[in-house]
Formats: structure tokens, C-alpha cells, sequence
């Protein structure tokens, strides 16, 4: 019984974790998305032509 209850709590912790680390990279690449938005225009002023 113990062995089942530890595979269990186990597994959910990977998942867990998992969820965390995919939701952590979203959110950095929201992040990312958002300040090349904002930098874009900037760098379209600044190149010389």
C-alpha cells in the first residue's frame, strides 16, 4: 500500500512541476513578445536609411 501511495504522490509531483515550468515559460515568452513589441518601433527610428 505505502509503494502505491509514494508512484502516486510522485507522478502528481512531476506533473506539478511540469505545469509550473511550461506556465513559467509562457509567461516568459508573453514577457518576451511584449518588449519586442515595444522595441520594434524603436529600432525602425533609430536604423539609419
Amino acid at each position: 500500500m505505502s509503494g502505491e501511495t509514494l508512484g502516486s504522490g510522485e507522478a502528481g509531483g512531476l506533473r506539478g512541476e511540469t505545469t509550473t515550468s511550461l506556465e513559467k515559460q509562457k509567461i516568459a515568452v508573453l514577457d518576451l513578445d511584449e518588449e519586442m513589441t515595444r522595441l520594434e518601433p524603436n529600432l525602425e527610428q533609430t536604423s539609419p536609411e
